[in-house]
């Protein structure tokens, strides 16, 4: 008898495609690739999954679907500003 594969969304833990998603963010975090990767993943994942998401990349709990998209985005802009403050000071810190 052949095996049956169910795909089962998780609602309490991380479910592979949460991870799966975290890691492609982690990956294209500060290059010009993440909101295409950040879109991807939004479409693909369920509201709460999405959610998940927020929280597993970020470190906070989103509130809704559009707070995860935007805690998602902000650690990336975060990050990319920083950088471009740092590129700006030649690795200086501002006296």
């Amino acid at each position: 008898m052949p095996a049956i594969h169910v795909h089962v969304h998780m609602h309490g833990a991380d479910s592979d495609l949460v991870t799966h998603h975290s890691s492609m963010l982690e990956h294209h975090l500060g290059k010009p690739t993440f909101h295409e990767h950040a879109e991807h993943a939004r479409k693909q994942l369920s509201t709460a999954e999405h959610m998940q998401l927020a929280k597993h990349f970020t470190g906070y709990r989103a509130t809704s679907g559009k707070h995860a998209s935007e805690l998602i985005h902000e650690r990336h802009n975060s990050l990319v500003t920083a950088l471009k403050k740092e590129r700006a000071t030649g690795g200086r810190g501002a006296a």
